[in-house]
């Protein structure tokens, strides 16, 4: 079962932009989609998940393990959470060398 709820805050030199995601998928669904439009926290959602990016607060949990809660200060690294991510665009882990 993957359980998250999550808010992230951008404010920069475009629009301020604040994500509040929270859903649940149980180990019956094989399958999950996130959609919806342009802009809308599909990528920022799925960093979170994979660690890439830190939420400002709440939780993430994957298979009754905690890999991300604000309130108990837990955030295990990306690569010990063993969650596969395909990137949309071009990216390279520049501090991780190839074996890591």
């Amino acid at each position: 079962m993957l359980s998250i709820r999550i808010a992230r805050e951008f404010c920069g030199a475009q629009t301020p932009f604040r994500l509040d995601a929270e859903f649940s998928f149980s180990g019956r669904h094989k399958n999950a989609v996130i959609f919806g439009p342009s802009g809308s926290g599909k990528t920022v959602t799925m960093q979170c998940i994979a660690g890439l990016m830190r939420p400002d607060s709440g939780f993430v949990r994957l298979q009754g393990r905690t890999l991300f809660d604000s309130g108990s200060n837990v955030s295990v690294p990306p690569q010990k959470r063993h969650i596969g991510y395909m990137f949309q665009d071009y990216a390279l882990f520049p501090h991780l060398t190839v074996l890591q």
